[in-house]
């Protein structure tokens, strides 16, 4: 830029003798040349600094493999291990859960008629034509299978438990799918089987329900009653509140 100035002072030397209209016209040219040329430079300036934004980054190195962005395919991850590359969709910051495997556990705790004994602690029982619990909602229905044993507890000298426990079946829609999927069932219907030990009880006092998904407890949920026992007790129970957990 300083020779361009040293080149524009020696022709304005030169033209010192020369008529005003050419000193002019000279000028106009060198004025319009330089801004001609900070134009070109401008744009290669800009023209660098786009091919070096568009570059793809490279956001994780391990084991020899490499990961890298490309930041006009938002989302897309270029896959690179020994001579394979592979195009992926670029994993979120947070996991999404799958469903592999959803279990229930209800505990109905209750009082025992006077001068009954405790049932067996473990009792085995395979139902037949029926025993199971069921999602519904807006997904449809989703039907839970009984897991024997049923389970007796006694925690006080009038109070028992009885513990039943329901699985889905390795065949339903949800399995595999996200966990959010889950939100689409609104109520879980959650019958009681108590074998042939029904009689024994006569106030039903506590509803515990548990909900493992994939082997961890995911929801607990505590509900209070003061009801007179029934053969065969059913409860539909609320899931808002474990929707509330779901990622």
């Amino acid at each position: 830029m300083d020779n361009f100035f040293r080149w524009f002072l020696a022709i304005l030397t030169i033209l010192s003798s020369s008529p005003l209209w050419a000193k002019i016209y000279v000028v106009v040219w060198l004025i319009m040349t330089l801004g001609l040329v900070l134009i070109f430079i401008q744009l290669k300036v800009s023209t660098v600094n786009d091919r070096s934004a568009a570059s793809p980054k490279v956001i994780s190195i391990n084991d020899g493999s490499q990961k890298i962005a490309l930041p006009n395919s938002p989302g897309a991850v270029i896959y690179q291990a020994g001579g394979d590359i592979i195009l992926t969709p670029q994993s979120s910051s947070s996991e999404v859960e799958s469903i592999e495997s959803l279990v229930v556990e209800g505990r109905l705790t209750c009082t025992q008629k006077s001068g009954t004994q405790l049932p067996p602690p473990k009792v085995e029982f395979l139902p037949v034509g029926g025993g199971f619990a069921e999602l519904t909602g807006s997904g449809g229905s989703i039907r839970m299978q009984f897991i024997s044993p049923v389970l007796f507890r006694r925690v006080d000298p009038d109070l028992t438990v009885i513990i039943n426990r329901y699985e889905m079946r390795s065949s339903e829609v949800l399995v595999g799918r996200p966990s959010e999927q889950l939100k689409k069932y609104a109520n879980l219907t959650l019958p009681f089987i108590t074998v042939t030990f029904g009689d024994l009880f006569e106030k039903i006092r506590q509803l515990e329900v548990i909900v493992i998904l994939n082997g961890n407890e995911k929801w607990y949920g505590c509900y209070e009653y003061d009801t007179d026992f029934l053969k065969g007790p059913s409860f539909q129970v609320s899931l808002s509140e474990l929707h509330n957990k779901l990622k």
